[in-house]
């Protein structure tokens, strides 16, 4: 039917309440139409949305997923013989056994290429592993349709509005497979490519969108990835960390979806740089496990201008249930990262709100300058939110990074990447809700770490005690599990990170308070002497610094108070 043309039948759907149109015909080329209500389409449809699965591309979401499967190393056989969901029209599709492949990758992807029953068909690749009750994931590749949709929404923005929208319909099956080469022809390094919009002309927003939420949590007793809103799932592994890292070095992070990537130059000249604003919202972006963290990137949009991330999910096709994040300290063996905001120097806009990592991933979330983050969840991951100074030959950070995120199971819950722009930054303004054993770490032996600004307000149920920071900082950390942070001591005590005030009482002997490092530091400490006695209170420092000139402060009667104020590598008094 012409655009604009009622027909009943479609009004008729409308007035119930979800707008479906297969295809429409626009200045003789196929169009797609999306769903009314649905967030990111709007309250109509038209030329600028562009549906993946309607006619004029064909994706067609046909995954399938079994908790039963199960090899032999050597063997080409893949049995699921409780489930039995094999069919004929399985043969040609791509498919991964979790477990059944090298220690590296851990899990086999390997076309199916015969069938010899329900519960049995043999693959292209033989088992590394035995397994059994493994997961498989299986499906057509939609790469190459739900490609041409991305290239044609871009396409009609730039010659029409400035924006149009990518629809994924729920997969008739259980996702969208994605299994096409990482292609590097953009200086990107993608399965999914986004254009080059050229930074001279009118930026163009491209919104990829699923039908509904995708944000939810898989439950730790959950044995199958969670797939909501629209699942794409990447079936790229690398062999080990060794080729994963030629890849990185060579062509940028591995990605499911992304743009222009760092060895593109983040936009600095002659780097490439798309001009480009990326929406992805209700979907969900799952890739190949690998338990030494060598599997791609759920999106990579460092060499985008602008990201805005809602309801969203990312992670491996790993599960809590299954054992596949016992030990989050394998994934730092690799270097992928589940996702990558917009480079430093980007156009001044990534919002990620409402996401959730699954987890793993060796770097759960690349957050960069004006990153703006709002009910976000990083769970096992070897790093949680990894805030970035620079990266990659990217320009250094001189915006902030701001929010609320929470962080379980990692080995190290913040990390910072690379120092800011004249060596200062990032500049952090977070409250994250941790637990356990918290431990903060950088990508540059300690230069990162003392070069971040900012405050980091610590909450949750976390042990504080056991903070473990590997070099010093130079932003402020505050405890949130108390009011107010005071220490009372009684013997001799070294100064943590989270201490702002010591009250000492000497009444059983001396008492030496000794200050942490003063480079890096961001908090003063006061120290009170808080007995009558006789005894001395010393405040001592550290690694030859001095205080107020010299080696010790004394504090020889009661309510004697020392506020120490570190700067320049030394402590002074107030």
């Amino acid at each position: 039917m012409p655009f604009g043309d009622q027909n009943p039948a479609v009004m008729n759907r409308e007035n119930a309440g979800t707008f479906f149109v297969d295809s429409l015909v626009v200045n003789g080329t196929a169009n797609v139409g999306g769903a009314l209500g649905v967030a990111g389409v709007g309250a109509n449809t038209g030329p600028w949305i562009f549906n993946a699965s309607a006619s004029a591309y064909g994706a067609v979401g046909d995954g399938k997923v079994a908790t039963d499967g199960a090899m032999t190393s050597g063997s080409n056989v893949l049995a699921c013989t409780t489930s039995l969901p094999f069919t004929k029209a399985d043969i040609g599709k791509v498919a991964m056994v979790k477990g059944a492949g090298a220690t590296a990758p851990t899990t086999l992807v390997t076309p199916i290429t015969g069938f010899i029953d329900p519960g049995h068909v043999t693959v292209a690749t033989p088992a590394a592993t035995t397994i059994s009750g493994a997961t498989v994931l299986w499906a057509t590749d939609d790469t190459a349709p739900i490609q041409a949709a991305i290239n044609d929404a871009v396409a009609w923005a730039q010659a029409h509005s400035g924006a149009a929208t990518v629809f994924l319909p729920a997969a008739p099956g259980r996702f969208y497979g994605i299994a096409g080469p990482l292609k590097t022809t953009v200086s990107g390094n993608s399965q999914l490519t986004l254009p080059v919009v050229a930074t001279t002309g009118n930026k163009v927003i491209l919104t990829i969108t699923g039908p509904s939420d995708a944000s939810g949590v898989q439950h730790w007793q959950q044995l199958t990835p969670q797939f909501s809103g629209a699942t794409l799932v990447s079936f790229g592994v690398f062999t080990n960390p060794t080729t994963q890292a030629t890849s990185i070095n060579t062509s940028g992070n591995p990605a499911l979806i992304g743009g222009p990537s760092q060895p593109g130059g983040y936009g600095i000249s002659p780097g490439v740089f798309t001009n480009l604003h990326v929406v992805l919202e209700n979907l969900a972006l799952r890739t190949t496990h690998s338990a030494w963290g060598c599997g791609y990137s759920a999106a990579d949009l460092s060499g985008c201008a602008n990201a805005t991330i809602s309801r969203l999910a990312y992670g491996t096709i790993g599960t809590v249930g299954a054992a596949d994040f016992g030990n989050p300290s394998l994934f730092g063996n690799g270097a992928s990262m589940g996702l990558l905001m917009p480079a430093s120097g980007n156009n001044d806009l990534c919002i990620i709100r409402e996401v959730t990592c699954h987890g793993g991933y060796t770097y759960a979330l690349a957050a960069t300058e004006h990153s703006d983050l709002y009910g976000v969840r990083l769970l096992y991951c070897w790093a949680g939110l990894c805030c970035v100074g620079t990266y990659f030959g990217s320009v250094g950070a001189v915006h902030a990074i701001r929010g609320f995120v929470s962080i379980e199971a990692c080995k190290k819950f913040l990390y910072i990447i690379g120092p800011g722009s004249g060596g200062i930054g990032p500049f952090l303004h977070l409250l994250l809700d941790i637990e356990g054993t918290p431990t903060i770490g950088d990508s540059t032996s300690g230069t990162s770490l003392a070069a971040a600004r900012g405050e980091v307000v610590l909450t949750g149920q976390f042990t504080a005690g056991s903070l473990t920071l590997d070099a010093p900082i130079g932003f402020k950390l505050i405890n949130d599990q108390v009011s107010f942070p005071v220490n009372a001591v009684t013997a001799n005590y070294a100064v943590t990170t989270l201490d702002e005030v010591v009250l000492v009482d000497a009444t059983g002997g001396p008492v030496t308070v000794t200050l942490p490092t003063a480079v890096g530091r961001a908090t003063r400490c006061t120290v009170q002497k808080t007995d009558a006695s006789a005894n001395a209170v010393t405040v001592a420092t550290t690694g030859g610094q001095t205080i107020k000139g010299a080696s010790t402060f004394p504090l020889a009667t009661r309510w004697t108070t020392v506020t120490a104020i570190p700067s320049g590598g030394n402590w002074y008094v107030t």
